[in-house]
């Protein structure tokens, strides 16, 4: 088998090491390590596996094809997996590892570029000896959100339109209708209710003396029972509170969507008459964008929240030009039906290209389209990156931005930067962080990542 060897490409690649990158080998290698006894490669679909050889650095050239689906795909988590037995006792697994994320760097830099990838360290326990070890899996596991392959434009179409119908079941099933307007009204009812009262008079024990009528006015020596009427209670009407259209509650799990982010973000802003939503709603958004629609058609009585631009990155000719690419969409409506059109067009448009999208130049677009508007709201996928960051120095309006299917915490860089430059926030389920006036400070938290901003960069520091 042909091996690209680490050495050469430590002569060749050296800079890659000099660069400066915001995941760094030691941000990795520092990691909590789990002991296995022997890793065994999933069988997930959804998984792609980058091997190298016990007690070296390098991947072989079989694996090419595999950078190009990872390249395809949003990456979630990587299994990095090697075996603590050495021949050497001057041997140092970290420095193998260092050398295997080197090697690795050069083939897939972006990865080191994105901090929302979950990295696992797995050190296999189980091995012994030198030819046992040699035939265990070493190298990287890669496990993406949903290994994709490039769609001809008819099953393109048909996917799209799936999603589209799934997203017309759900609003038709939930009974949500355009006009309705929430208001409560009086529904007259009756209550009758029925309760027992003494009436003074007390029971002889007997049953016989019971039916002959008797009665006594004291409980007496034999503490006789006392006698109980039933009294029929008639209340006055009352107020019940109904709302045509409108349903109190939607359950995102049992429609098999995967969060509320979108709810609980939309539930916490104010002022949303002064506000524009620009939304992604290339590939797997689908159930984000129809938890938008949900929200809308249940609080229909927001007036002026009216204002919606859509993104797919390009329509049918996708990743194009930075600042030019297009493929958004704008609607400016008080009916949800008419809003529901204009997104159904975006996503017939395009589903998008390669997973990073042009959040920035959807923004743009939206600021000089609504030009009275306070702040954005960008609807965006955590696994996508920003193509098109460049351009943030021409946004200047606060940008609250959504993050959908973050699955471990963690918010990705891109997302961080423009709600840091813009004096916005990031939206997650469990809250808002708020970054107005806070462009230089020491240290603060978004999940389970920590950064530090110093003379205008931002950088990841755990």
């Amino acid at each position: 088998m042909k091996t690209i060897y680490f050495t050469l490409i430590i002569l060749m690649f050296s800079f890659i090491s000099s660069n400066a990158q915001l995941v760094t080998n030691n941000y990795i290698l520092n990691t909590p390590i789990t002991d296995v006894i022997k890793y065994e490669e999933p069988t997930n679909s959804n998984t792609v596996s980058i091997p190298t050889t016990f007690s070296h650095a390098t991947p072989d050239s079989t694996v090419l094809k595999a950078f190009k689906t990872i390249k395809r795909n949003a990456v979630i988590k990587i299994d990095f997996v090697y075996t603590q037995f050495h021949v050497s006792d001057s041997f140092s697994q970290r420095n193998l590892n260092e050398k295997r994320l080197v090697a690795l760097r050069k083939f897939l830099p972006e990865i080191f570029e994105n901090n929302v990838i979950e990295w696992n360290l797995i050190n296999q326990t189980g091995c012994n000896s030198e030819d046992v070890c040699k035939t265990w899996f070493h190298g990287f596991v890669f496990h993406l959100k949903n290994k994709t392959t490039p769609l001809t434009p008819e099953d393109a179409k048909r996917e799209t339109e799936k999603e589209i119908s799934f997203i017309e079941g759900i609003i038709k099933d939930a009974e949500l209708n355009d006009t309705s307007i929430r208001k409560s009204f009086t529904v007259s009812k009756r209550i009758v209710t029925y309760v027992k009262e003494p009436t003074g008079k007390y029971l002889p024990n007997l049953g016989l003396w019971r039916a002959l009528g008797i009665k006594y006015k004291s409980a007496g020596y034999f503490n006789r029972t006392p006698e109980m009427s039933i009294k029929k209670i008639k209340s006055d009407s009352i107020s019940i509170k109904e709302y045509p259209g409108y349903i109190g509650s939607f359950d995102c799990f049992s429609y098999q969507l995967t969060d509320s982010v979108i709810f609980k973000s939309f539930n916490r802003f104010t002022n949303l008459h002064r506000a524009v939503v620009v939304e992604d709603v290339t590939g797997s958004m689908y159930p984000y964008t129809l938890q938008t629609l949900v929200w809308r058609r249940m609080n229909i009585d927001i007036k002026g929240f009216d204002r919606f631009v859509f993104f797919n990155d390009g329509d049918a000719r996708p990743d194009g030009p930075i600042g030019k690419s297009g493929g958004y969409y704008a609607v400016q409506s008080d009916s949800v039906k008419e809003i529901e059109k204009m997104l159904f067009k975006a996503m017939r448009g395009g589903g998008g290209g390669a997973a990073p999208e042009n959040d920035l130049e959807a923004l743009l677009y939206a600021n000089s389209k609504f030009k009275d508007v306070d702040y954005f709201i960008l609807v965006a996928d955590n696994y996508a990156k920003v193509r098109d960051l460049s351009l943030l120095s021409k946004l200047s309006k606060p940008t609250k931005i959504i993050i959908c299917g973050s699955l471990n915490g963690n918010v990705l860089i891109d997302y961080i930067k423009i709600a840091l430059q813009t004096g916005g926030s990031i939206c997650t389920i469990e809250d808002e962080i708020n970054f107005a006036g806070k462009k230089e400070f020491s240290e603060f938290s978004v999940g389970r990542q920590k950064f530090i901003v110093t003379n205008g960069k931002l950088e990841l520091i755990r």
